[in-house]
């Protein structure tokens, strides 16, 4: 069996094109920040000393850093909002349940609310990890402001 030399040459061109085409946005652009990672900056105060940062072109992956800190906050909290209310809401309607049911109807409201107090308490257990975590890329957040901010001066 022979390889025809044509398909050969293809295919790398192909495969070198791909390459590039991966490695070029990693190259171009590697200072600059996009409009929403600004205003995140912005948001937490520090922009004027991104902007000393860069025009000193002193290197700036630790804002990267920070802004990606703060995405984690943003989602650790909000996911951990909705673990806890559906958690609150689940414990509240099962122990309603529960304490409601009659002894003789105990079987089925009694299973029913015991099911939703249960589903209420893991839901609620793990917003827990969640709401932790986001307080610790908070200080993580923090502490890395300050430290640039330090380090500026």
């Amino acid at each position: 069996m022979t390889f025809n030399s044509n398909y050969v040459r293809k295919g790398s061109k192909i495969f070198i094109l791909m390459i590039i085409l991966l490695i070029y946005p990693m190259i171009t652009n590697a200072q600059e920040l996009s409009k929403t990672d600004m205003k995140r900056l912005e948001i937490l105060g520090v922009t004027e000393l991104y902007e000393s940062y860069q025009k000193n072109n002193y290197p700036t992956s630790d804002f990267n850093t920070i802004i990606k800190l703060d995405k984690g906050v943003e989602t650790g909290e909000i996911s951990g909002g909705i673990f806890r209310t559906i958690g609150s809401v689940g414990l509240g309607l099962g122990a309603a349940l529960v304490l409601t049911s009659d002894s003789s109807d105990a079987g089925f409201a009694g299973v029913i609310g015991a099911l939703s107090m249960g589903v209420g308490v893991a839901s609620y257990g793990i917003s827990i990890p969640l709401k932790l975590s986001a307080k610790k890329k908070i200080k993580r957040r923090d502490n890395l402001i300050k430290q640039l901010k330090n380090e500026s001066k």
